[in-house]
């Protein structure tokens, strides 16, 4: 991963940009299987939905800090490039620093995703809308900003308002869902990001503090269908299917974060935007 992000930083061609980012996240989805099935491995229906939150919690927080990444360097430039393969270089220190105990890996199964979709149509279904959301608004989100008239700054803000809401939401919705029946909590996080979304639509405020506070309200309800819904599909597998299930799952993920995007760009063109 670290590689080939410094490749697209040095040639700047689209079939190359293409092969390097495809290779991007084929290391990407690896490096989420490996996390979610090690952390699902070591924890119980109990705190599932907990451990899953401080997961995400990380994540967003990331990935909100990272909006400013565009800011620290010209856009146009190799900067911003060499910059993210130090952090993906740096992220793999830790690991080789502290010695961690492996869990105890049972003889693996392997899942199909019809049966998966069986066990918990909710979670699957889920998921893909989870990837659908994600996608589209992190490969679309900036594009819409600065379509909309924001500066870089406005968009950098415009994007880590919705993650760090996001953020903020994923511990205690969580612990929420390890309490009640995670149905409940989705149905109510579906529903929350419904009306945030109308907010947006429909209110027309200027950009500034309410508006900003709004899309962090939106971020804080769909940022977090993700894992909840990771954690409510994995309540229903086997300790020797969950490496099987992860892989199922960014599978969903990966076809909702790739639809989402091509149809956002479609409604652009319709919408005359």
């Amino acid at each position: 991963a670290s590689v080939t992000i410094l490749v697209q930083g040095l040639i700047v061609e689209p079939l190359i940009w293409g092969a390097a980012r495809f290779i991007t996240g084929l290391c990407l989805a690896g490096l989420f299987v490996a996390s979610e099935s090690w952390l699902n491995a070591t924890t119980s229906p109990r705190n599932r939905g907990g451990l899953l939150g401080i997961y995400m919690l990380i994540t967003f927080a990331g990935t909100g800090a990272g909006q400013y990444l565009m800011l620290a360097g010209d856009p146009l430039g190799p900067s911003l490039f060499i910059y993210v393969s130090i952090l993906l270089s740096l992220a793999a220190v830790p690991m080789l620093l502290v010695n961690i105990q492996v869990p105890n890996v049972h003889e693996e199964n392997k899942i199909k995703l019809m049966h998966l979709f069986k066990i918990s149509p909710l979670g699957i279904c889920g998921v893909f809308i989870a990837g659908i959301i994600n996608g589209s608004l992190f490969g679309m989100g900036p594009v819409f900003a600065q379509r909309t008239g924001l500066n870089l700054t406005e968009t950098s803000t415009f994007m880590a308002s919705l993650v760090l809401g996001g953020s903020l939401m994923q511990l205690p919705l969580g612990r929420l869902s390890d309490m009640i029946d995670r149905r409940l909590v989705l149905t109510g996080v579906l529903f929350l990001t419904t009306m945030t979304a109308l907010a947006l639509l429909f209110l027309n405020m200027p950009v500034g503090l309410e508006y900003f506070l709004i899309l962090a309200a939106f971020g804080g309800s769909a940022l977090t269908i993700h894992a909840l819904s990771l954690a409510h599909t994995n309540d229903f597998v086997e300790p020797s299917e969950l490496v099987g299930a992860s892989v199922s799952m960014v599978v969903v993920f990966g076809l909702g974060s790739i639809s989402g995007p091509l149809l956002l760009g479609v409604l652009f063109v319709v919408a005359g935007n």
